[in-house]
């Protein structure tokens, strides 16, 4: 008798641990799993900000490049300009001021100038401005139409 419930005893604790062990081995595929599928969206992640860094880079070194050309080529205007100045002065000044964002955008936004020379002096010039009426509020009415 007391092999028999020890034998049904050893039967149930196998059965026991079996289906433990079954249900263990599941939890770890289920795990598996899920990890794999965490791992592989780990890898798209990755990917697509390699993607995105790669296209940030490619942006930023185009507007390098086009800055550095615009660079370059307003260097040669006003060495231009200055190797100018010995000959016509006033010339060279409205060059210069022309050249200058803040010129430039003075004389589009505010009027136009007008130079005659002077009969007297061949460097001298004489500037008439003409500037039309402030609007308030322009130039930010421009920047939200930019935006």
């Amino acid at each position: 008798m007391v092999q028999e419930n020890f034998g049904e005893m050893t039967n149930k604790a196998t059965e026991t641990w079996n289906g433990t062990v079954n249900k263990a081995l599941e939890a770890f595929a289920m795990t598996s799993d899920f990890n794999r599928d965490i791992s592989g969206r780990g890898v798209d992640l990755n990917a697509a900000i390699a993607r995105e860094g790669v296209q940030y880079a490619s942006d930023v070194q185009a507007a390098l490049r086009q800055a550095s050309d615009e660079a370059r080529q307003l260097w040669t205007r006003q060495t231009e300009v200055v190797q100018d100045a010995p000959k016509d002065v006033m010339a060279a000044t409205q060059k210069a001021v022309a050249l200058s964002g803040r010129g430039a955008s003075r004389s589009r936004v505010s009027g136009s100038c007008t130079g005659r020379r002077s009969a007297g002096s061949p460097t001298r010039s004489s500037i008439s401005w003409s500037r039309p009426a402030k609007r308030p509020g322009t130039p930010l009415r421009s920047f939200l139409r930019r935006s």
